[in-house]
Formats: structure tokens, C-alpha cells, sequence
């Protein structure tokens, strides 16, 4: 038998959740939080075997109830739950030690599957989420191919000033500007500025 605890500040939800779950016969819904300071005593109090929690929660939000679970039980397996796909919220669930992330759109069987998998040990995370994770490492790794004059330009590319006074405010030529910008756009696969300011703000440049 799987237990599990659910935390989400939507009741009809949690109610919906505790049903899914617990119709297939393996997995028990051992308590269920209106938010993440309750979630963070339930997980304290049940141990289950995982934690399904929403991210945003009117007291403590997920990635925080998170973080803190994972310091009091290093062992808790917490799959996040939410409606948010964006990338700086996936790579924060999972810093906090989240082991899985899914949206609020997956197929209840896919739900199921999650919480078995993650339960056995393993790290169910959302196809779209995967992306995330795969082109944030991407990133990373772009970002430490780059020299430090690359990454000043980028830094200001992103800020929206041209070439010229890039230039100026960096005491260079203007064929250098040009010609170090060409260099970091291979590295970090991009063919123009905006695309470049782009990758810059997500990859925490600026």
C-alpha cells in the first residue's frame, strides 16, 4: 500500500485527487492540507510514502513546504502537482528536492503511474517539464563555454543597447563587439540579438 498525502488549497481538487487515487486499490490518502505550513505537519506527523503538493498556496508555497519536508525527511518523495510549466518554477521545485513535477493537465492513468513511480524510487517528471530540465542544462552548459568580454556583451545585448555603445562603455571596437558576438551566438545557438537577450535572462545572465 503506497500512502500518500495531498497538498493543495483547493478543496474540490483534493477531494477529486483522494478519489483518483485511492479507486485503484494500492495507494491510501492518509491526510490532505489546504496549504503548505499544513502540509509540512502532515508529512511530519503521516510519513507517507509521497507527497503530492500544489506550488502556489496562499501560506507557504510548494517549493518552500518542499524544502522544508525534505530537511525534516530526507527520504520524502514529493511530486509536485500544479498548473505552471514554466521553466525557473520547475528547476526550483526540483533545487527544493521535489522528485517529480506534473501538470495539473495529465491524464489520471499518467497520475497513477507517477505516484507508483515515485514511491518505487524513481523521478516522474511531465514530458514538457523534461524539456525544461534538458534545456536549462543546455544552458548551463552553453554558459560555461563562454569567456567573461562574451558574457559582458550578452549582459548588455540583453539590456537592450547596441552595438556601439557596448562599445563605448567597454573601451573596444566596434568590429570587436561585433565579431565576439558572432562567437557567443554559435556557442549558445541563437542566430540574432533577440534570441540572444532571450537566452541571456533565462540562463541568468543578466
Amino acid at each position: 500500500m503506497i500512502d500518500v498525502v495531498i497538498v493543495d488549497d483547493h478543496p474540490a481538487l483534493r477531494a477529486g485527487l483522494a478519489g483518483l487515487l485511492e479507486a485503484d486499490g494500492d495507494v491510501r490518502v492518509v491526510a490532505a492540507a489546504g496549504g503548505g505550513e499544513e502540509g509540512v505537519v502532515l508529512a511530519r506527523e503521516h510519513e507517507p510514502d509521497v507527497v503530492l503538493i500544489d506550488l502556489e498556496m496562499p501560506d507557504l508555497d510548494g517549493a518552500a513546504a518542499t524544502r522544508r519536508i525534505v530537511a525534516e525527511n530526507p527520504s520524502a518523495r514529493i511530486v509536485v502537482l500544479t498548473s505552471f510549466g514554466d521553466r525557473p518554477r520547475i528547476l526550483e521545485a526540483l533545487e527544493a528536492g521535489a522528485v517529480g513535477y506534473l501538470l495539473k493537465d495529465t491524464e489520471p492513468d499518467e497520475l497513477l503511474r507517477a505516484v507508483r513511480a515515485a514511491a518505487a524510487g524513481n523521478a516522474p517528471l511531465d514530458p514538457r517539464a523534461a524539456r525544461e530540465v534538458l534545456a536549462a542544462r543546455r544552458d548551463n552548459d552553453a554558459t560555461g563555454q563562454l569567456t567573461e568580454r562574451e558574457r559582458q556583451i550578452l549582459v548588455l545585448v540583453a539590456g537592450g543597447h547596441a552595438n556601439k555603445v557596448i562599445a563605448l562603455q567597454l573601451g573596444i571596437s566596434h568590429k570587436t563587439v561585433r565579431n565576439t558576438l558572432s562567437g557567443a551566438f554559435a556557442k549558445i545557438g541563437v542566430t540574432d540579438r533577440t534570441q540572444a537577450a532571450l537566452w541571456a535572462h533565462r540562463a541568468g545572465l543578466t
